[in-house]
Order: structure tokens, then sequence, then C-alpha cells
């Protein structure tokens, strides 16, 4: 009977932002409400982006005060505290250069874990410098005039820019692409469903009798893109602070790059509420017919619907049920709930006592 309750009232036109959901991981007599995958450009972190634009600008402002310096020898035009001032900001901008690199490396907290962004870390802060002094000397020959030695410069910074590149960008995009295409975000009549994975495969689910909440977070690459991250949390967590941590702990699910979140949140809840109002009253049906199959007469007053899965009636003084009060009266022979107020049955019309 809540199998049939929680069909019923499900839309037979699903709403589908993206791609359709993978009908094999729905269930028997399973209907999809929801359909929807994450913006591609919702995987790219802005951090990454801006910190690998500062390294590349820091490299080379380095490289063009080193060949400046060179240059102002030769002409004879160099004097110690325009030396010692370029040799200043010369590892100054070194310094901020590969400090960028390094945060680039590590800022793709959205698709990969903590251990592969440390380790791509840890490789950007190690093989930068090396690959930038390694090429440099190895292309500047024995006897070398002014140019050949700002060749070498040039030579090094765009190695090195290439890969300060493939480690904060090309490599994480790529990841970032295949994840985006292997994951997918789903609503039935009966939970809410994230589907994930670029080799394995993995699949979350929350039923609607377990969700206390479902939250909208949006920081502002978000909101220039028009993108968020819609949280169905399952137990006392905060929607801003929700993460792939938390998800794999089992709190709830994250749908992150969810396209229109505001939209998208609206109608959740409203499937949500939908949901767990069906299971309520699938609920009462359930005890009503336990009182009726014991030949006893269900009450008529105000009541309250039971806690999870039937149970059998607890009798008090002369043969009555006891019950809760509640602000709603709901019907004993079809479980729908009323006004506190009614005298007749929304639903069946019969009357409430």
């Amino acid at each position: 009977m809540v199998a049939a309750a929680q069909t019923a009232g499900a839309s037979a036109n699903p709403q589908i932002y993206g791609a359709p959901f993978p009908a094999e991981y729905l269930g028997k007599d399973e209907q999809l409400v929801l359909s929807l995958r994450p913006k591609l450009i919702s995987y790219i972190s802005l951090t990454a982006l801006i910190a690998t634009i500062l390294s590349l600008v820091f490299y080379a402002t380095a490289v063009l005060i080193v060949t400046g310096l060179f240059n102002s020898a030769v002409s004879g035009t160099a004097t110690l505290s325009s030396v010692s001032g370029a040799l200043g900001y010369l590892f100054l901008f070194w310094f901020i250069a590969w400090v960028a690199a390094i945060v680039g490396a590590a800022a793709w907290g959205n698709i990969l874990p903590g251990g592969i962004r440390a380790l791509m870390a840890v490789a950007a802060a190690l093989l930068v410098p090396y690959i930038f002094f390694d090429v440099f000397f190895s292309s500047l020959p024995s006897v070398y005039t002014v140019s050949q030695l700002s060749s070498a410069f040039w030579l090094s910074y765009a190695v090195t820019a290439l890969v300060v590149v493939a480690f904060a960008l090309l490599i994480p995009i790529l990841i970032a692409y295949l994840t985006w295409r292997h994951t997918f975000y789903g609503m039935t009549n009966r939970r809410a469903i994230k589907v994930s994975g670029i080799i394995g495969r993995f699949a979350r689910d929350a039923t609607y009798e377990k969700i206390q909440g479902v939250t909208l977070a949006q920081g502002v690459w978000g909101r220039m893109m028009g993108f968020g991250s819609v949280v169905f949390a399952t137990a006392s967590t905060s929607g801003g602070s929700f993460g792939l941590k938390a998800e794999r702990q089992g709190l709830g699910i994250l749908w992150w790059g969810v396209p229109n979140p505001v939209d998208v949140r609206a109608r959740a809840n409203e499937v949500s509420e939908e949901a767990q109002k069906r299971l309520k009253v699938a609920e009462f049906q359930q005890m009503a017919s336990v009182f009726r199959a014991q030949g006893v007469a269900p009450p008529t007053g105000p009541m309250a619907p039971p806690g999870p899965g039937p149970s059998a009636p607890a009798m008090g003084m002369g043969g009555a049920a006891s019950a809760s009060t509640s602000g709603q009266r709901f019907c004993t022979q079809c479980g729908t709930p009323n006004p506190p107020l009614a005298n007749f049955c929304s639903g069946c019309a019969r009357p409430l006592g």
C-alpha cells in the first residue's frame, strides 16, 4: 500500500535538464520526476584559473627583470642600488609565481581528493624550479652573448609555463570533463539519487522520509555562471559547509554544479514534501486497516499519523484506542488529512464523526 501511495501522483513527464537519468539505476515501479546534469563550467576552479594566470604573469615579469639586469650591466648603466632593487623584485616575483603555481595545482577540491591534490601541489613545487633552471643551463652555450642569455631565459619560461598550465589546468580540466560526463542527478517518487564515477560507478540515494532539509549553496563563481549546489541533508549538517567528505560519511547527498539552482531546489522541496505527505497518509491507512482487522472501531477524533511502520494499536479503557492529538483530523476510511473543524472527509465525503 505504501509503494502504491508513493507511485501515485508522480509526474509522467519528468523535468529534464541536460541528459536523461540512466534507467538502470531506477527500481521497479519507480517513476522519474526530475533529471539533470551539472554544468560543465561548475567543475572549473576559479581559484586555479586566477592562480595560474598570476603564476605565468609573475614568471614573465621575473624573466624581464633578469634580462633587463644583464642588458644594463653590458651597457654600463647599472648601479649598485638599481641592481640590488631589481634583485629584490626578482626574488619576490619568483616566489609569488612559484606559490601561485602550487595553489593552482591544489585548488581542485570539487573533483579531486585531498591526497591527489597534495601530490599535484608537491609535484608542481619541485618540478617548476627544476625544469626552469635545467632548461636554462642546458640551452645556454659555454660562451654566450646577452641575446643568447635572454633567449635561454625565455625558453626556460616557455617550458615552465607549459608545466604550470599542465598541472594547474590541463590535467584537472580533463578529469573534470570525465567527471561531468559520468555524473547524473535524479529525483523519483521515492528518493533523491546521485550517480557518479569515471572508472567505477557510485550511486548514492536518500529516501524522502530520511531527508531533513534541502538547502542551496551558491558562491561568487556560481552566481556569475548560473549554478549552485543543492544539498539533501539526512543528518544535522549545514548546507554551506557540506562537501564530498560529509557525503561519503552518509550525512546526505550533494548535487554539485546544478543549473538553475533556485528553481531546482524549489522543485526538490515540492517533490520531497509531496512524497512525505503520501507516506503519512499511507501509514495512517495501514493503521486504520489494523483497527478494522481486530474488530475495533477506529477513533473519530483528531489523530496524528503513526511513526515508521505499522504497529498494533494501544488499547485503553473501554476498548478505545489511544491517539495523540494534532492539528489535523485523518479520515479512518481513506486516510485523508482534513482541517480540525471539518465534519466530512475531503477525500471520500464520509462523516468524520
